[in-house]
């Protein structure tokens, strides 16, 4: 199977289907598609000439599962890219502080991967990875494979500090229910706007002895303050007349801690959540296998009901909950930089252009090798449940659009993604990033106050009449207002310029 299909990948000439992408701000942008690259394609066009000699270069990843074949899947890579584009890569599976440990000390790393949630920002000011303004236009497979919204958003005054992983590059929220659970108890709700919305269901699955009507583990419980506002970070928000302002001003934000508590106490949402548990998925596969799971916060992806079966073994039904926004942080879910002090971004970049393009090498990074790491099931990949090399998951390795779909995966899995990006809403922020510095000794106090008070808040544990006075009054302390203040000239600023 991958002989013909790396036979393909050389002979057809680079294919691209282009759709149509709202941008962040103005113009149009295209949805990039799977393509199948060649030789004489990617050296034209990435290269100009062909290298006299093979450049290695290392590519952290972040460690999500311990992995025996990660050198052997490098040497498959190897084989294949050498003569296309004559780089290889050298694979090292780290946590987050060594590849952090690296960067400080000089060590070599040429690419890495990384995300939101990780202090990317930190890199940035540091001098930690190179700004690839001016040069990604020599890279028109890689540049290609990305709608130019996604690029926009990806670009801070003229920086490009990092390149996007093309998934789902919006954001939004849903509300995931069993379907048997979903048949018997609300067959027609199609849609809610806030917690408060369920709570006939809740007191009907309660009065049956569910024991988790409303399964408070997942993050992100606010997003259905943005049918209303747009955040910044967690406490700090912006309305649409882009005055920023700290959450606790909000009455919905108080409306909702009042529903939640309430929910909290009539036996909603189960005790034990008061820690969170280890594993978010098998704990709710547990409540599954006793009936006991009616409601839980989905985050919104294409193809999402056919994730959410794969992900707990059963029918889930997926309630809308939120409009889906394009905002500046949706595309930095997953992403990669490169070292500043790497002399190898060209090599970086042209592989970058094969592993979101080419399947071969997308298949590959993804799923490991063929008869050994996964197999082909009536044109599916279904990966070995014992095997020596389980990455991530596409999110985190390459554009969606590129690998072989897999097994349980919709037809039109790539066509869902396309529109889901395409249909989004844009942020009147799009684009926007707060630079920090000016405000660290703040911020840092603020996170402080954030860790001790707003989880439990947030999620029904705490009574926000006795708790929420000292949390503002914490955040107050921390010097959130000059955070706050910091966020409003930063904003206006971004605003004039646009």
């Amino acid at each position: 199977m991958k002989n013909a299909k790396s036979i393909l990948v050389l002979l057809l000439a680079l294919v691209m289907v282009v759709g149509m992408m709202a941008g962040c701000s103005s113009g149009q942008s295209s949805t990039p598609t799977a393509t199948e690259s060649n030789k004489e394609a990617t050296d034209a066009q990435d290269a100009a000439a062909a290298p006299q000699e093979t450049v290695t270069i290392k590519w952290y990843r972040r460690a999500y599962n311990t992995n025996t074949d990660t050198d052997k899947v490098a040497a498959a890579i190897n084989e294949y890219i050498e003569p296309l584009i004559g780089v290889n890569v050298e694979i090292v599976d780290e946590n987050n502080y060594q590849i952090d440990l690296e960067l400080a000390s000089g060590g070599d790393v040429d690419l890495f991967w990384t995300a939101s949630w990780f202090d990317w920002m930190g890199y940035i000011n540091n001098g930690a990875v190179m700004d690839l303004a001016g040069m990604l236009d020599n890279y028109p497979t890689l540049k290609s494979s990305i709608p130019s919204n996604v690029w926009e958003a990806a670009t801070w005054n003229g920086h490009n500090w990092y390149i996007p992983v093309y998934k789902e590059s919006a954001v939004g929220a849903q509300i995931a229910v069993p379907k048997d659970i979903y048949d018997k108890y609300c067959p027609d709700l199609k849609s809610v706007s806030s917690f408060s919305d369920l709570e006939p269901y809740l007191k009907a699955m309660k009065a049956d002895g569910m024991t988790c009507a409303l399964d408070m583990t997942s993050s992100g419980y606010l997003y259905e303050l943005r049918n209303s506002y747009y955040d910044l970070e967690d406490t700090i928000w912006v309305d649409d007349d882009m005055k920023v302002f700290p959450l606790y001003e909000c009455d919905m934000y108080k409306e909702y801690l009042d529903t939640i508590y309430r929910y909290n106490q009539a036996g909603y949402i189960p005790a034990d959540q008061y820690e969170k548990p280890a594993d978010s998925t098998e704990y709710r596969k547990s409540l599954l296998a006793d009936g006991n799971w009616g409601f839980s916060l989905w985050v919104k992806t294409p193809d999402g009901e056919a994730n959410a079966k794969a992900r707990f073994g059963t029918d889930m039904v997926l309630i809308d909950f939120t409009p889906t926004y394009l905002t500046t942080k949706s595309p930095m879910g997953s992403m990669y930089m490169i070292n500043s002090q790497s002399e190898k971004a060209d090599a970086c970049l042209k592989f970058l252009g094969l592993l979101y393009t080419d399947p071969v090498v997308a298949d590959l990074a993804c799923f490991g090798i063929e008869g050994e790491h996964y197999d082909m099931v009536d044109g599916r990949v279904q990966v070995r449940a014992e095997s020596g090399y389980k990455y991530g998951g596409v999110w985190c390795v390459t554009n969606v659009m590129a690998p072989d779909l897999q097994v349980g995966e919709s037809e039109d899995k790539k066509q869902q993604y396309a529109e889901f990006n395409t249909n989004a809403e844009i942020s009147p922020i799009c684009g926007f990033v707060f630079d920090g510095t000016a405000v660290e000794a703040e911020k840092a106090a603020v996170k402080a106050a954030i860790d001790e008070y707003d989880d439990l808040l947030e999620r029904g544990f705490y009574d926000p009449e006795e708790y929420l006075p000292k949390y503002i009054a914490a955040l107050q302390a921390a010097g959130i207002d000059k955070v706050v203040a910091e966020y409003q000239t930063q904003l206006d600023a971004f605003l004039a310029g646009k």
